[in-house]
């Protein structure tokens, strides 16, 4: 089953290094197979911290809108973006 994920696969002197381009996490190994087996794992990993990350940020401004009406709790995905466009 396809997920729609780019890989890039680069070929070194001596070993493989294999990219997810839309998390950036990186693998390598001494072949292929080795490195993109390993990029498997390291996305894996990868998206279950930040799924963790993100729902221990939502019960976080939960808990403060609950508790202050008149703060306005953004993500920080959006704080990033006002920091970039600043």
């Amino acid at each position: 089953m396809s997920t729609g994920r780019e890989i890039r696969l680069l070929e070194g002197p001596d070993r493989w290094t294999a990219v997810d381009e839309e998390t950036g996490v990186t693998a390598t190994g001494e072949t292929r197979r080795r490195a993109l087996g390993r990029l498997d794992a390291a996305v894996a990993r990868y998206v279950a911290e930040d799924r963790s990350r993100s729902d221990a940020q939502n019960r976080l401004g939960k808990r403060l809108a609950g508790r202050f009406a008149d703060i306005d709790v953004d993500s920080v995905a959006s704080v990033r973006e006002i920091r970039e466009r600043e």
